[in-house]
């Protein structure tokens, strides 16, 4: 059974490309995939910017497990405050009439709940200013619908580090997988970028 996607494609302005359709069991989001540790080297240009903020061991590391249970009145106010008016992310009896057991989330909410709950510990872990990183690129891919009053698992390793133009911008690419008890949810990729200042 079909539910309508998020109004006039992603709401999302970090995300690249269009979120495809959501129905009761999968929805896909389309991000410009990533060309990772290509091109550029990945240390970039030291002469220019100085070496790396980032350790390049931090690839592969595992990030522990953060569980979050959203209630119904976020899910309304996130799809409100996004332009989401859709029945399903706003009207128990609507999300219901079409078999979901309660509201639906956005598909971008997944990120912001991530985020909220894991904190800044990892950016400053890695050396960085979270006020100086900016969120470049975002995709998903639902297996399941996510539910307002779940408790939701989200488990995250960081898959890559990376830099580009001449090493002016570092990157770091985070995937993570969402499980709802022992179903899997959602698979998630988020890629954030750090511009690094010259040397005087």
């Amino acid at each position: 059974m079909e539910v309508v996607p998020e109004r006039g494609g992603s709401t999302d302005r970090s995300m690249r490309g269009p979120v495809a359709r959501l129905r009761c069991g999968r929805i896909t989001g389309f991000g410009k995939p990533s060309r990772y540790s290509s091109g550029d080297s990945p240390l970039g240009d030291r002469t220019r910017y100085g070496p790396p903020v980032i350790d390049l061991g931090f690839i592969g590391k595992r990030l522990d497990p953060v569980e979050v249970r959203v209630p119904r009145e976020r899910v309304a106010a996130f799809a409100r405050a996004i332009g989401e008016d859709r029945a399903v992310h706003v009207d128990v009896d609507s999300a219901k009439a079409v078999g979901c057991p309660d509201l639906v989330l956005p598909p971008t909410m997944l990120f912001g709940l991530e985020l909220e709950a894991r904190g800044e510990g990892l950016l400053i872990e890695m050396g960085l200013d979270p006020l100086r990183v900016l969120h470049a690129e975002q995709s998903f891919t639902y297996h399941r619908n996510a539910h307002a009053g779940e408790v939701l698992r989200f488990e995250g390793v960081v898959a890559d580090v990376y830099r580009r133009m001449g090493g002016r911008l570092e990157f770091v690419v985070q995937d993570s997988v969402v499980h709802r008890g022992d179903q899997h949810v959602a698979d998630l990729r988020q890629v954030l970028v750090i511009e690094e200042p010259e040397k005087a």
